[in-house]
């Protein structure tokens, strides 16, 4: 298999957010960049240059109006969306659109670790206006989260893996991913966002920074990403700000490095 350097991933995935996006515009799905894809798009007009991956997300209801009408997996290009709706043995909490002719091998998965090139697409959701239930909110998505993690992926430490052994050999061995999944959705689908001052990724990296006002998310701007214009939050200055602080400085060196763990090859 030949190995995909670090622009051929970028391009790749570029490919798949046209065919996505160009989806979303001829089906009314409104999308927005996020996090280090918004970033990218703000301070260097494109990918933060050692970055690997994409990101976007959808509110809810487009979220789940996108994966109905991908529920064949098949988009323009011959993309493959997977969500657990559609696999059973997704392993993942949110869907991907992803190129079928790539194969990516993860160093944190347990057994399943080949699969394909993508671009990971979020719900935003409503959290609670009350801040005891946005916070319990939180930890329960968090806790189920850690236990669809538990069932298929390494810990970064000795005592991560240890308590993810632990973990996969005792009630995890009993649920399945189905039915980790649900748990997850009824937890972040509790508030519906009309109805909320806040929303959040609920699930995404940056945890409690992940949420944002509803109103950021009222209106959208085109964005330049490596030469074509997408959608962002019309608000994406305070997004970027609530996220990372001073968002046009660069992190030092030592920090500019991918976020993923994996290698990318062609399929033959």
């Amino acid at each position: 298999m030949t190995e995909l350097s670090l622009k051929e991933i970028q391009n790749t995935q570029l490919n798949i957010l046209k065919a996505v996006t160009t989806f979303c515009d001829e089906n009314g799905i409104n999308y927005f960049l996020i996090t280090g894809t918004l970033l990218g798009a703000v301070r260097h007009k494109g990918f933060i240059p050692w970055d690997d991956d994409i990101d976007i997300a959808m509110l809810r209801d487009d979220y789940e109006k996108f994966l109905r009408l991908t529920a064949n997996n098949d988009i323009c290009g011959g993309y493959s969306v997977v969500s657990y709706k559609s696999d059973n043995y997704y392993l993942h909490p949110v869907a991907w659109a992803c190129d079928v002719n790539t194969i990516c091998i993860n160093s944190k998965m347990i057994d399943c670790n080949k699969y394909s090139l993508h671009i990971d697409i979020f719900p935003i959701d409503g959290i609670s206006n009350n801040a005891v239930k946005r916070e319990l909110q939180h930890l329960f998505c968090w806790f189920w989260l850690g236990c669809l993690r538990s069932k298929f992926s390494h810990g970064r430490t000795k005592f991560k893996n240890f308590v993810k052994f632990v973990l996969r050999n005792s009630f995890l061995k009993f649920l399945s991913y189905d039915v980790i999944h649900r748990k997850i959705e009824k937890n972040k689908t509790k508030y519906g966002h009309e109805q909320t001052h806040f929303v959040s990724l609920l699930l995404g990296i940056y945890g409690r920074r992940e949420r944002a006002l509803r109103s950021y998310f009222d209106e959208t701007v085109d964005i330049e990403f490596e030469g074509v214009m997408f959608k962002a939050p019309a608000e994406h200055h305070a997004y970027l700000t609530g996220l990372y602080g001073d968002y046009m400085t660069l992190p030092p060196p030592e920090k500019q490095i991918p976020f993923q763990h994996m290698t990318a090859y062609w399929r033959e």
